[in-house]
């Protein structure tokens, strides 16, 4: 029997300042819980780098801003063991399942202005410098388009259905979050799911108008 060995052999290919072996996933977290929801703009969002235009029109889209807090450290994921981290939304009782990457467009998890995947801004938060790698509480947040109207012929991915369309100004949704991360062709987590009733995504449209 050479599994034995073969298992030796990739411990000892671990590399040190990983934290451990890249080899053992990390536990899935289970204690993702929801915190708050807030309505803003995408040109009032000081997290993200990405162009908030394109030519001929300005994109400044509402967003809802989705918190919830957990004791799993995403941080120490992402630094010390490479993953790269990312959210999957789905609205609850529709079968979106089929959406290889839920139905949101925003897939990073945010703390702070700082996404998680951001390693370089560690270094410039004390916020996070301060509680890395301890077992506390922090608020995370991602995001979801308030509306989306693109049209049922753009290109998807292939298998998937067409584009979800809705509004939830029109008629609200139950949303449910949850958290992944992982290595190309190594270990994943994946949290539980956080539940945010369409009660409170309508009042949070309601109070932003």
């Amino acid at each position: 029997m050479r599994k034995p060995a073969l298992l030796t052999a990739a411990i000892m290919l671990c590399v040190p300042n990983l934290g451990g072996c890249a080899l053992i996933a990390l536990p899935d977290p289970d204690d993702l819980a929801f915190s708050s929801i807030a309505v803003l703009y995408s040109n009032d969002r000081t997290d993200d780098t990405w162009p908030l235009t394109v030519p001929g029109s300005q994109i400044n889209e509402k967003l809802l801003r989705i918190e919830f807090t957990t004791k799993f450290n995403l941080f120490l994921a992402a630094y010390q063991r490479y993953y790269n981290i990312w959210n999957r939304i789905d609205f609850c009782q529709h079968n979106t399942d089929g959406y290889l990457g839920g139905v949101s467009e925003y897939p990073g998890v945010y703390f702070g202005a700082v996404n998680v995947d951001d390693l370089d801004a560690y270094g410039r938060s004390p916020e996070i410098l301060k509680t890395y790698g301890l077992p506390i509480t922090r608020t995370f947040y991602a995001y979801l388009a308030v509306s989306y109207y693109a049209s049922p012929n753009i290109s998807h991915v292939d298998g998937e259905p067409p584009p979800l369309l809705y509004i939830l100004e029109e008629k609200a949704d139950n949303v449910c979050l949850r958290i992944g991360g992982g290595v190309m062709f190594g270990p994943t987590f994946r949290s539980n799911i956080v539940f945010i009733p369409k009660e409170v995504i309508s009042n949070a449209l309601a109070a932003s108008r």
